[in-house]
């Protein structure tokens, strides 16, 4: 009797295939095996497809779910939003913090699934650390600094148009104003429909030299006593360079 796994083995896994990712090493090795179905034949002559055609009626249905080759595993999100898998850390949404959360951990990425919520992320090696900070979209949206600190991955994350809004901020405000504009829209971002924001932010990029600003805080009322008094405008990069001059000082 043949052994049909062992000859799968010798015929084409020796020597170790070898490839980009393990994708690539599959789809090769698939469209191998599936060429020798009609060239592999057995002591009675007989080819694999036609060994197939006889069997195949005798076969059960396929489940409705096609079957995947993950390894389930409960996991604890810590307070920073991040959990550990096989060595590796990776970011998730920041309200799944304290949560418990289930991972199917596959060969190219794993899923994660919380309180009907779910998180596809490319796999990566032991001892790595995959954060997607479109994760922290609401922490980002009130600290500007850290929008600041992490910018240019951040932009690169998020893709266009933001990458092309970044670069005009900069050239407009500088690196300070820019990074509060864009902390603002990560705010929005968080309860507004991403790619319509993303499809109008590619219109006024197309349509303006300049990107308008967000819109701060409503105008108040000033109370009757005070209006006699005058105060005059300035920037938030010039607060920020007195402030800097009182550290310093």
């Amino acid at each position: 009797m043949r052994v049909v796994g062992k000859g799968i083995r010798l015929q084409h896994l020796t020597p170790i295939p070898r490839g980009g990712t393990l994708r690539d090493i599959s789809t090769t090795m698939l469209a191998q095996l599936d060429a020798s179905v009609h060239t592999c034949k057995d002591r009675e002559g007989k080819t694999v497809a036609q060994r197939f055609a006889q069997e195949k009626p005798k076969l059960q249905a396929l489940p409705l779910r096609p079957f995947e080759a993950r390894l389930a595993e409960p996991v604890l999100v810590n307070r920073l939003a991040l959990v550990r898998i096989e060595g590796a850390d990776y970011s998730l949404p920041e309200h799944w913090h304290g949560l418990m959360a289930m991972a199917h951990v596959g060969v190219a990425d794993i899923v994660f699934e919380c309180r009907g919520e779910t998180e596809r992320v490319p796999k990566i090696a032991r001892g790595g650390r995959l954060v997607q900070y479109r994760h922290y979209r609401r922490e980002l949206g009130r600290k500007p600094q850290a929008v600041r600190q992490i910018a240019p991955v951040l932009v690169a994350q998020m893709g266009q148009p933001y990458q092309q809004l970044w670069e005009r901020l900069l050239e407009r405000h500088g690196e300070r104003e820019a990074a509060r504009v864009l902390s603002r829209l990560i705010a929005i971002t968080e309860t507004a429909d991403e790619e319509g924001m993303k499809r109008a932010l590619e219109q006024l990029l197309t349509t303006s030299s300049t990107p308008p600003a967000p819109q701060g805080k409503k105008e108040v009322e000033v109370p009757a006593r005070l209006r006699q008094y005058t105060v005059e405008g300035s920037s938030l990069a010039a607060f920020d360079a007195l402030l800097q001059e009182a550290r310093d000082e």
